[in-house]
């Protein structure tokens, strides 16, 4: 009777949590506020005045870090879009600065600096603590680089308590050890310590939401063999999928980010764009595990699928790992502790935990080992090298190659800006593909070995065969070309990565009536010519940013 008692328990909390997950619109719970700060992401106190400190200009500080993030967009060797502004505004009583952040249209991601128009609170040495906070958010042992602090910028206005103690902490680094600013640092451990205790109350909820959620994980671990992971996959099963994907997801540990970027990948999932909409990447896949399409209840033999190209795929942190498919899904929450989810630069770094969106597109650029992205590429050639440079490895005799090409909706792809292999032009898709996805495979191991112009003109081949299969010979083959035309813009360096293009300009002053693009070239020109031996002469100048690929970015895509 009372194991009967504790099964029916467990029933009705699997069933209790299902038909709260399905109702709620935003899981994540790590905020006591409910909606998206209107206030600055934080403020920097005015500290007290130090003796023998140098004066700094702000305008000349400014200037030096906007070259300092720029300077690569100059030479070409980085192609970061960042832009720090200054402005004056009216600020609470005791406060100097206030730092937010905004990303523009064209993806010009702003860090916004307000000083206050009090000028009494603007002392030397709160010019020094903004001077150094700047230097913290762009110390890789602390986020992988500026553009996780965006991430937490985000996440602290949108009301995560772990963001704001994050900010709070960036702060105190930037104020450092002396005794001189004890007072000063007192201040703002009495704000982390109020932050701290509100977290207190909200962990609590967060644990009891777990458990909730774990409770019903258990029931699902053991679901039959058609209702797991992989027979959903392998049945082009996107609802079953999805639906699976949500009771596995750890909402109420996420940051709203990462709140965002999942929700949105599931309402993709469950409503699939049509074929002629989507775009062709490549993906070297020797040494992946495939999964052949399940058609009319029976699984397609291996060699049969790799010869029409129905075959699924997941990310290595689901086929590395042990159990049942279902229960790999846990590894969703426990990623959070692994490496895939540390700074490369530091990981011990605990300021990672509000960034970790950036931070795992970082880590996964180095080592996609427990990672819970595939990667894709726009570009032919590197997909073919990651599918056949070890057929070309002497030390393994039997070594094959293989790859294949896929029609995924743009929009589960997110472009990879936080990689360091920029010709790489790595795009980045969410744990898993249909086989209805893959258009063209091709395999050594099953097929005769032929020159890579070949391998690529067989691809697109598949293509085209789908293309006419699912609109007919009189669309297909055009809509297959269409396709591909589309698909070569995500190969544009340029537009994926943001790259400014750049001009020769006079130095001159900014016009208060010109557009934001001049407005930027202007202010660009302006300030290289602080750091110019002429006061007089061409400088390269921003002229304006490329128009940007109809594909998801870490931050700019998830800001609502």
């Amino acid at each position: 009777m009372g194991l009967v008692l504790k099964r029916f328990q467990l029933l009705f909390l699997v069933l209790s949590f299902l038909l709260v997950s399905c109702q709620q619109t935003k899981r994540s719970i790590s905020s006591i506020e409910d909606q998206v700060d209107n206030q600055p992401a934080l403020y920097l106190n005015t500290i007290s005045e130090a003796p023998d400190l140098f004066d700094r200009n702000l305008e000349e500080l400014v200037a030096h870090y906007n070259v300092n993030l720029q300077k690569r967009a100059y030479d070409s060797s980085e192609t970061r879009a960042v832009l720090i502004s200054l402005d004056s505004m009216e600020l609470p009583e005791g406060q100097a600065f206030a730092i937010d952040t905004s990303i523009e249209d064209n993806g010009v991601h702003v860090l916004k600096i307000y000083r206050s128009t009090n000028d009494a609170a603007i002392t030397k040495a709160s010019k020094s603590l903004l001077f150094n906070f700047l230097s913290e958010i762009n110390e890789k042992k602390n986020i992988v680089n500026i553009y996780s602090f965006f991430e937490i910028a985000h996440n602290a206005k949108a009301g995560d308590l772990r963001a704001k103690i994050a900010l709070e902490n960036l702060k105190m680094k930037a104020l450092g050890d002396s005794a001189i600013y004890d007072e000063d640092r007192k201040i703002i451990e009495e704000g982390i310590s109020e932050l701290e205790s509100d977290f207190k109350v909200v962990k609590k909820e967060m644990k009891a939401k777990e458990t909730a959620r774990k409770s019903a994980m258990a029931a699902l671990d053991k679901a039959s063999e058609n209702h797991q992971l992989k027979a959903l996959i392998q049945n082009n099963d996107r609802k079953g999928v999805a639906d699976l994907l949500e009771k596995y997801l750890p909402w109420e540990q996420m940051t709203p980010i990462e709140d965002s970027y999942w929700s949105h990948i599931l309402k993709r999932m469950r409503n699939p764009i049509a074929a002629k909409d989507k775009v062709l990447v490549y993906r070297g896949t020797y040494g992946d595990r495939l999964f052949p399409q399940i058609v009319d209840g029976q699984e397609l033999e291996y060699e049969d699928a790799v010869k029409k190209a129905n075959l699924g795929s997941m990310s290595t942190i689901l086929t590395r790992n042990q159990g049942t498919y279902n229960r790999r899904l846990r590894s969703l929450q426990t990623m959070y502790g692994k490496k895939i989810a540390s700074n490369p630069s530091n990981t011990d770094s605990k300021f990672v935990e509000t960034a970790r969106l950036t931070t795992m597109l970082k880590q996964h650029s180095i080592e996609a080992q427990g990672s819970p992205f595939l990667s894709f590429t726009s570009n032919f050639d590197t997909g073919y090298t990651f599918g056949f440079s070890i057929a070309d490895d002497k030390t393994v005799a039997d070594a094959k190659g293989a790859m294949g090409a896929f029609l995924i909706d743009p929009e589960l792809l997110m472009f990879n800006q936080m990689s360091g292999f920029k010709s790489e032009m790595e795009y980045l898709a969410p744990l898993i593909t249909f086989p209805d996805e893959m258009v063209g495979f091709y395999d050594e191991d099953y097929m005769e070995k032929v020159n890579r112009s070949a391998i690529k003109d067989a691809l697109h081949d598949g293509l085209k065969k789908e293309m006419v299969r699912i609109y007919g010979d009189a669309q297909g083959t055009e809509i297959a070309e269409e396709i591909l035309s589309r698909s070569s813009e995500f190969n544009d360096y340029e537009r994926a990565y943001l790259v400014p293009k750049l001009k020769s300009n006079l130095t001159g002053a900014a016009n208060e009536n010109v557009g934001i693009a001049k407005k930027i070239s202007n202010f660009f020109s302006n300030l290289k010519n602080k750091f110019s031996s002429s006061s007089k002469g061409k400088v390269k100048v921003i002229d304006e940013m490329p128009k940007i690929n109809n594909c998801l970015y870490a931050i700019k895509s998830f800001l609502q």
